[in-house]
């Protein structure tokens, strides 16, 4: 159960909001598995909060695209598709 926990330090810098290092994290949890939904969505988050619409966008887009199958009622799946509706 290693991956439930791969992703706490970029969990952690996104909180701190140290958007740049979170990005980075986020990216090489990607790298290494890129099904990593959450992973994907808080990287989405993480260019959001620093401004980066067109990197969230794709983020975003990336992470409904990969999490297709999951209950329409999540608040992650709607905070990403009220993202994409806005942008």
């Amino acid at each position: 159960n290693i991956d439930s926990f791969e992703d706490c330090l970029a969990n952690a810098y996104l909180k701190l909001q140290y958007y740049d290092e979170a990005i980075a994290e986020y990216q090489r949890i990607l790298q290494l598995n890129p099904k990593y939904t959450l992973a994907q969505f808080h990287l989405a988050s993480a260019y959001q909060a620093k401004g980066l619409k067109s990197e969230a966008k794709n983020a975003y887009q990336k992470f409904i695209e990969t999490w297709n199958e999951a209950d329409h009622d999540l608040k992650e799946l709607s905070t990403a598709q009220k993202f994409l509706l806005q942008n």
